[in-house]
This record gives C-alpha cells, sequence and structure tokens, in this order.
C-alpha cells in the first residue's frame, strides 16, 4: 500500500516518508491516460485532454515520457507549471506534435514562472493539411499575466522548437532562453507588454520596467528563411523595452536578429553565418544603451566573388536605425559581406563608437555611389569611427570622393582616424581616413590684402569647408606692392553664411613667385605663423623684415593654402 508503506532516501540526515507522497513529486501526463504514439503526419491518439488534466491536477512538475503526443487545441498552463521530458531529439526523447486546421496557439499561459524543458516540440498543420506548405500562422507558447499585467518570468531550457509561425510570444517582463533549438520559425520571440499595465508612483517605476528583462543564451537558429527575424519588437510599444541579453547563440540561417527597438541590451558572442535580405538590426524605433561585442558576422562562404550569389546570402545592411540613437558601442566584430551601407542612422545620433572592428568584403559586388561604411542622415553629435580594417570586394569608385563615413545632417563631434581601407584600383593600397560629414561646401571668392598696396592682376580663392573646418587656397598676382613695415601682412578669408573664422586655429603654407631669386629664399625661412585675425589671415614673419628687399615694387605671385575653424 502505497499510502502507508515508507520510503527512505538513506543519505546522512534523511527522513522517511510514504512511497505515495515520493511518486507525487510530479506527474507525468500517462498517469492521466495520455498514450503518446503520435505518427507524425496526424494519425495516433489525441493526448490534448489526458495533458490538460495533468496539469489541471495542481502538481507544478509534469513529466513528458519518451514518446510523442498528438494535441490538437490549445493546453493552458497553470501558475508555475514546469513541463519536462526527457530528451529533446528529433528522432526520439519526447514530443509533442501540434495539428489544427485554423490559426491556434499550442500553450498559454496568463501566470508567472512556467517553464518547458527537455521536450520536442513540432507543428505539424501545415503537412496534414497543406501538403507541407505554410499556411497556418501557429504560435508555440503565448506568455502573459492577466493578475499584475507585467511578470512573466518564462524559462526554456534545453529544447528543440520546430514549424512555428512565431514560437515564443512575451507580453510581459522576463524570458530566460537557454541551449535550445529554433527551426523553421519566421519570428522565434516576439516581444510586448500588457496595454492594462501602468507604472505606480514608486521610485524605478516607470513604463520601462513591464517590458524588459529578455536573456537568450547559447540557442540555435536554423532554417528560418528570407523575412524572418529572430527577435521581433515591433508593436505598439517598441520604445519601452529594454534589457535584451543576446549572447553565445549559433545562427545557420538567413534570419534578422532583431526588428524594432532596443535599450539597455548586449548582444555578444554570437556566430551568424548565412546571410540576411534587410538589415541584420533593422531597427524600426530607438537604439539606446546597447552593446554589440566580439560577435562573427560572416555572411556566407566564399562563393561571395560570384556576382550572381543570392542577395540573402549577404546581408542587406549591418544595421539601420531609423529613430534615435544614442550611445551605442560597436566593438572587436567581425562583419563581413554587407552589400549595402553597413551602419545607416536616421533622425537623432549621439555618443557613438565604432571601433576595432573588421569589415571584410564591405559594400557588395556593386558599390554604388550611395553606399558607405556610416551614413548619418539626421543630427548627429559626438562619436568615433577608429582603428577598424575595412576591405572592399570590386571597385571602391567613389573614393576618394566618397568617403567611409557620411551624412546629409548636421553632425559634429565626430572622430575618424587610424583606419585601414583597401583600394584595389589603387593596389591594395592603404589608405588614410576618409571623412566626410555633415556640410559640405565649396566655393570661391575674390582674395584682397589687407595692409599694404597692390596693383591685382590674378585674385583667385577657393575653399571647401567640411563640417566646421576650412581649406582655402589663395593666388595672388601683382605688378606691384608697397608693405609699409616688413613685419607681415593679411589676406582675406572666404565668407561662410552664419559663421566666422576661430581665432588661432590657422595652419598654412606661403610662397612667392618672382624673377628675384633671392626674393624667394629670403621668404620661406622667415613665415613664422599664419593667424586668424577678423576675417582674414595674418601672416607674419620673425625677423621684421618679410623679404629681402621688403617686397616694395616688386611683381609676383603669391600662394597662400590655409586650413582654420569656423564657428
Amino acid at each position: 500500500d502505497a499510502a502507508s508503506a515508507t520510503y527512505n532516501q538513506g543519505g546522512t540526515g534523511a527522513s522517511s516518508r510514504t512511497i505515495e507522497n515520493k511518486l507525487q513529486e510530479f506527474v507525468s501526463v500517462k498517469d492521466f491516460g495520455a498514450v503518446g504514439d503520435s505518427d507524425g503526419v496526424g494519425g495516433g491518439t489525441d493526448d490534448t485532454a489526458a495533458i490538460q488534466a495533468a496539469i489541471d491536477s495542481g502538481i507544478e512538475s509534469i513529466f513528458f515520457p519518451e514518446g510523442s503526443y498528438l494535441v490538437t487545441s490549445t493546453i493552458s498552463l497553470a501558475q508555475s507549471t514546469a513541463l519536462f521530458g526527457n530528451n529533446p531529439a528529433r528522432n526520439a526523447g519526447s514530443h509533442i506534435h501540434f495539428m489544427v486546421a485554423a490559426d491556434d496557439t499550442l500553450f498559454r499561459s496568463t501566470f508567472s514562472n512556467t517553464s518547458l524543458t527537455n521536450i520536442y516540440v513540432s507543428d505539424i498543420s501545415d503537412d496534414v493539411y497543406s501538403a507541407g506548405v505554410r499556411t497556418r500562422y501557429n504560435t508555440l507558447a503565448y506568455f502573459t499575466n492577466e493578475t499584475t499585467y507585467i511578470d512573466v518570468d518564462t524559462r526554456i531550457d534545453s529544447c528543440n522548437f520546430v514549424g512555428f509561425r512565431t514560437t515564443l510570444h512575451i507580453v510581459g517582463r522576463g524570458l530566460f532562453a537557454y541551449n535550445t533549438i529554433f527551426a523553421s520559425t519566421a519570428t522565434a520571440v516576439k516581444f510586448d507588454r500588457d496595454s492594462r499595465w501602468t507604472a505606480s508612483t514608486s521610485v524605478g517605476q516607470t513604463l520601462l520596467t513591464a517590458h524588459r528583462a529578455y536573456n537568450i543564451d547559447n540557442c540555435r537558429f536554423h532554417g528560418m528563411g528570407t523575412g524572418s527575424y529572430i527577435l521581433e519588437n515591433n508593436g505598439t510599444y517598441k520604445t519601452e523595452l529594454s534589457g535584451i541579453k543576446f549572447t553565445n547563440n549559433y545562427i545557420d540561417t538567413n534570419a534578422s536578429i532583431l526588428i524594432g527597438s532596443c535599450k539597455a541590451s548586449l548582444f555578444a558572442d554570437n556566430n551568424h553565418i548565412y546571410g540576411c535580405e534587410g538589415a541584420l538590426f533593422d531597427i524600426q524605433g530607438q537604439c539606446i544603451d546597447t552593446v554589440i561585442t566580439g560577435n562573427n558576422f560572416s555572411g556566407y562562404e566564399d562563393a561571395i566573388y560570384q556576382a550572381t550569389m543570392s542577395p540573402t546570402q549577404w546581408y542587406g545592411n549591418f544595421m539601420a536605425v531609423s529613430g534615435t540613437t544614442s550611445n551605442l558601442t560597436v566593438v572587436g566584430n567581425n562583419i563581413s559581406r554587407v552589400r549595402g551601407t553597413v551602419f545607416s542612422f536616421g533622425s537623432t545620433t549621439t555618443n557613438v563608437i565604432i571601433t576595432n572592428n573588421t569589415f571584410d568584403h564591405a559594400l557588395g559586388d556593386t558599390i554604388a555611389s550611395n553606399e558607405y561604411i556610416v551614413y548619418l542622415s539626421g543630427t548627429s553629435t559626438r562619436g568615433r569611427f577608429s582603428n577598424n580594417i575595412i576591405h572592399v570586394t570590386t571597385t571602391f569608385a567613389f573614393l576618394p570622393t566618397s568617403y567611409a563615413v557620411s551624412g546629409g545632417g548636421t553632425i559634429t563631434d565626430w572622430q575618424v582616424f587610424d583606419n585601414i581601407i583597401n583600394q584595389p584600383t589603387l593596389a591594395e593600397s592603404s589608405l588614410t581616413n576618409y571623412l566626410d560629414i555633415a556640410v559640405q561646401e565649396t566655393g570661391t571668392w575674390t582674395p584682397t590684402h589687407g595692409n599694404f598696396v597692390a596693383t591685382y592682376t590674378v585674385q583667385t580663392g577657393t575653399y571647401t569647408r567640411i563640417n566646421d573646418v576650412v581649406h582655402a587656397n589663395i593666388v595672388i598676382t601683382t605688378s606691384a606692392i608697397t608693405l609699409p613695415d616688413g613685419s607681415g601682412f593679411s589676406i582675406s578669408l572666404p565668407t561662410i553664411a552664419g559663421k566666422t573664422p576661430v581665432a588661432g586655429s590657422c595652419l598654412g603654407s606661403f610662397s612667392w613667385e618672382t624673377g628675384d631669386t633671392r626674393t624667394l629664399k629670403a621668404v620661406l625661412p622667415q613665415i613664422n605663423g599664419f593667424t586668424v585675425v577678423g576675417t582674414g589671415v595674418a601672416i607674419s614673419n620673425s625677423s621684421g623684415n618679410l623679404t629681402y628687399d621688403n617686397l616694395v615694387d616688386q611683381a609676383g605671385t603669391m600662394r597662400v593654402a590655409v586650413t582654420y575653424k569656423i564657428a
């Protein structure tokens, strides 16, 4: 009699209890009549009612012995329900086959702290009803909390999920998924929050607290197909999501990692080896306080040299952000085989660091004039693109007139330095840094001397402005000049609308060409300063005599190249 017979574990300090009590630590679905004889194509015993009865028994831990269990409608999970099997292998172990004629959800939980462990779950609906063609939009598990509208705290461990349109749909905060395979799914994990939840007035209770704490680690994503997403957060409350930790995952499918928004998130040590047709990170919202580091994003093998290579085996873009970007760090990644612009930032961009990455076979097999490593289309303040290695696969035709970092918005305080960029048309030369950000402007003006009398025959001034830096080239030819004191002279600078030269910001070079070799030799060693004064540049010398003969009544051509800042 199990109710009276006792059991003792035998260890030091172990206490005795009835065998009945021991056996009730968890229940098996077979205790409630489940058979587990599904053939995977619609035949076998329908175990739906038996599984639901086991969950409704009040025992939290429900065991699925080895077998294949056919389920034909939604199973409702109770508070803290833990479903577990003995093996998630495809050809042996604990299997659940979901078969429905209309779109449906396999598991639905309106409580917190549910879990699935060591179970193989597959959607066989399309195989049965549609000859393998996807017509069903089924969800494996929908987790929410009808009590607090916030805490879900679902745990997935060592499972194998196959064939669902959406595998996990989390409405609330808290997902911990480990060592699990997500295969043949359009969306592996979908995030959202309950519209009924409102923040309390307590310290730290903001809207963000309902939409965070998602940890996906050491999982595999496979066979998902073009247009699929591993993480989807693109609903009404997408800008509230925070706290994704996506680490140590293996992705051998042409799926994007994320669509939607992210904040306070980490993407680290992942291996994505196949490519995707769109952006790998398709940020249709904001990207704030996020770190991407130590990943291998490598596209697909060496067939990339073939012009006919499928675009799904490249990355369309690495990251495309339509909204605000702030405090983004991308460091120490291998990013290979991106067809278009690698980083495309829209709206406002602040505090971005992209450093110590390798961009291999960048910008695709046909480079257009509007493709860049980094493109900034909105207002951008403070950024760094440094110490990266960039290798392009074909003629980098738009260098040097287009650049590694570019943009059409108002961009300030960006630094681009210490990058190595190959250029096949220049025999793999290591090029200097290319920077074309914010406002680029070119123009001409008529330069004049400011403090001596001259008779001009040529007055030519050209300038190029990039951001708040201006480089000006000046050519002035005179038939006669009179320099009053020989200490130096000034030349007018171009007028930039709304800007004035910054005092003390000037560097330059000067030459004077005449038939008198004594003049040229005397001028060059004595120039010791270029200084912005008002709207002109003052050129001084140390001796008080600019030239050997004070340039009085000398005809010749003066050439000045000067670089200075404006504000």
